[in-house]
């Protein structure tokens, strides 16, 4: 288990606690996270079984559980894969964007509250008018779909218990590096680089090393130039297949 909350300036945070410690979490108002839950119940087994089964990803989809006190809720916030939100128990009043407010997206953003503006290592992003975001009540039995990278809020009405099924997938940059592996065994990239004296490096770098780099380099531009999409195409349905088998053999 771990707690999850938002401080008085708005940034998250999170600590792992023992599960005697939920009472005392809840009493304090922080919302509790059973993080990746193992699916042991027939229930949650049967529905990763389908939709892995019916759902092409080079990745996984797993399971988060939130139980929110009256009132508690993560503040503004937008994660990097898209989430679906069931709503088990109680009631949680959500604010999101109509549409994403980051295309591509690296990793959580959360927006504190005296930002205007946050200027991230990829992209500058600025806080979504409170007029701009939709507002809806999810009782037991609803579901919202939210997109990577849409902003989003909520705060529970009373207990609230939420399931989360979220999906992670596999980066253009794993799959390039899956593709250029049978590339790397070239001796330009797989000798070791020689030393030199530390005088000789003072106005500059040497002749030699700047030429076993270039090698280097041609050898990967080489590679890299002669993979295509369907390449790393083939690998994306190499992972797809190899996870697809990792969910079959654990649920079985």
């Amino acid at each position: 288990f771990k707690v999850g909350f938002t401080d008085e300036k708005g940034w998250p945070g999170h600590f792992n606690i023992k599960p005697e410690q939920v009472p005392e979490m809840l009493s304090s108002g922080k919302t509790v996270c059973a993080s990746m839950i193992d699916p042991g119940s027939p229930a949650l087994t049967a529905f990763l079984q389908g939709i892995s089964r019916d759902f092409a990803v080079a990745g996984r989809f797993f399971f988060n559980s939130y139980l929110s006190p009256d009132g508690a809720g993560f503040g503004l916030h937008l994660d990097h894969h898209p989430v679906s939100i069931m709503q088990i128990e109680g009631r949680k009043r959500w604010w999101y964007s109509p549409e994403p407010g980051l295309r591509e997206v690296v990793t959580n953003v959360s927006f504190p509250k005296d930002r205007e503006v946050l200027k991230l290592p990829w992209v500058t992003v600025r806080h979504p008018r409170e007029e701009e975001l939709c507002e809806v009540v999810l009782s037991p039995g609803d579901v919202l779909y939210m997109p990577k990278g849409t902003w989003h809020r909520a705060a529970a009405e009373g207990s609230s218990l939420g399931l989360t099924l979220a999906m992670e997938s596999v980066l253009p940059l794993e799959l390039i590096q899956a593709a250029l592996a049978s590339h790397m065994n070239k001796i330009e990239l797989r000798s070791q680089l020689p030393g030199f004296w530390r005088e000789s490096i003072v106005d500059g770098m040497p002749r030699e090393l700047e030429e076993r780099l270039d090698c280097a380099l041609a050898q990967l531009r080489s590679a890299l130039n002669s993979t295509t999409a369907s390449d790393l195409y083939k690998v994306w349905r190499q992972v797809q297949a190899a996870r697809s088998r990792q969910v079959a053999l654990k649920m079985s």
